[in-house]
């Protein structure tokens, strides 16, 4: 949204990499003397490294049940009620590989 001008007016809504929550549990980790290194951190929903993006320009045309049923399914994806069917997870399924 930020880096698009021009077209932010039809943006719904997007994924949001967290990269301050990332940077923090390394540091986190390596004050803790917990951090291992030569790893992948993988931001999730429910670790906060990714989140949606808000609705921005478009917020008052998304009616209020839509945006209620979105936060229900984000709340059921951190509670492991609806399973991970990603890339990362399952990365047979994707046909460019993990990038």
């Amino acid at each position: 949204y930020n880096t698009l001008d021009g077209v932010q007016d039809v943006i719904l809504t997007s994924i949001m990499k967290q990269m301050d929550q990332s940077c923090y549990e390394v540091v986190k980790e390596t004050i803790e003397g917990d951090f291992k290194g030569c790893t992948n951190y993988i931001g999730t929903l429910a670790n906060g490294g990714v989140d949606i993006a808000p609705y921005h320009d478009v917020d008052d045309q998304v009616p209020d049940a839509l945006k209620a049923e979105v936060e229900d399914l984000k709340a059921k994806i951190i509670s492991g009620e609806i399973k991970d069917t990603g890339c990362i997870s399952f990365p047979q399924h994707c046909p460019g590989g993990i990038y």
